[in-house]
């Protein structure tokens, strides 16, 4: 196992732990923490098939196992934004709770999705990529994923006012760790091991941001 296989290796192991975790809050499940989970298993594919690269990159079912990583990419990740959204009127920002706010964020959303849906999955051509010894499928088309862009510009203000609203800041730390290595590693050959790395940070942000709101509402009852 080469070096950069390792390091996704732990980040696979780790999104498996963070799924773990998310089975050990307490109280109800809400859509939020069923998002997360989601969102673990997705990311935890795409590690697990990063991982895999080096030995499995000549096989037939390789390049058909690649192509789930960045379906469940598109598809999942412009939800992020109704997840923010749910945060903010659990914690009582008042933004939250508009209604033409609430229009804002849907169709926000859906235009991510499909946007995502066509650069992602419906126009993806994948290609053998050799960076720092390990061996992968990547995207042959260089422009950069805009509808994950979009969603990080919005929601980093969003996380602002969760912040000022609860006391809790991680959301927006996460939400700016992962927003500079995004911008940082954009156009470094070692980019997508940083942004797999950042993924995880991020990830479990949400995920103590979503225990911190399961504990205040169990507290309160």
């Amino acid at each position: 196992m080469t070096m950069v296989s390792t390091i996704f290796a732990a980040y696979l192991l780790l999104q498996l732990g963070l799924f773990t975790w998310s089975f050990s809050i307490c109280g109800p499940a809400s859509f939020r923490l069923w998002f997360l989970r989601i969102m673990f298993a997705g990311i935890a594919y795409d590690n697990l098939m990063l991982v895999l690269g080096p030995t499995c990159i000549g096989r037939n079912w390789y390049l058909l196992a690649s192509y789930p990583r960045y379906v469940l990419h598109a598809a999942i990740l412009p939800f992020i934004t109704l997840f923010v959204l749910s945060v903010m009127q659990v914690t009582g920002v008042g933004l939250g709770d508009k209604p033409p706010f609430i229009l804002f964020c849907l169709v926000f959303t859906c235009i991510a999705l499909v946007y995502g849906m066509w650069h992602e999955v419906l126009r993806l051509e994948l290609a053998p990529e050799d960076t720092l010894d390990h061996p992968r499928l990547a995207r042959t088309s260089k422009t950069p994923p805009l509808a994950t862009i979009a969603t990080n510009f919005l929601i980093l203000p969003l996380a602002v006012m969760i912040w000022h609203q609860s006391g809790r800041w991680l959301l927006f730390a996460g939400s700016l760790f992962i927003f500079l290595v995004n911008s940082v590693s954009a156009e470094k050959n070692w980019g997508y091991i940083a942004r797999n790395g950042a993924e995880v940070i991020f990830m479990c942000s949400l995920l103590i941001t979503e225990s911190f709101l399961v504990s205040t509402r169990l507290g309160s009852t």
